[in-house]
């Protein structure tokens, strides 16, 4: 499963990073961390499971769709795409 750096997280973040809490986001989120911490090393996030990836994945596809990379997808993706178009609104 992908993971993702604190840093890389603190640049797409929609807010001071200085006041961004690592341990409170892990401990009320999604992410958590994607192995053991060691000092001077950064932590690695990933998806508690992945079927949050696929659900958050497709619901940005469905805002804004990608006809290049839809037809790529894994087919648990496109069943989360194809139900929220067929949900009502």
């Amino acid at each position: 499963m992908p993971f993702l750096s604190e840093s890389e997280l603190r640049a797409v973040l929609p807010m001071d990073s200085s006041t961004f809490d690592l341990t409170g986001l892990v401990t009320n989120s999604l992410l958590i961390p994607a192995g053991p911490s060691a000092p001077g090393r950064p932590v690695q996030l990933r998806f508690a499971h992945r079927l949050f990836q696929e659900y958050l994945l497709a619901e940005s596809l469905v805002e804004r769709p990608d006809t290049r990379t839809e037809p790529r997808l894994p087919g648990s993706v496109r069943d989360w795409i194809e139900r929220m178009r067929d949900a009502p609104s």
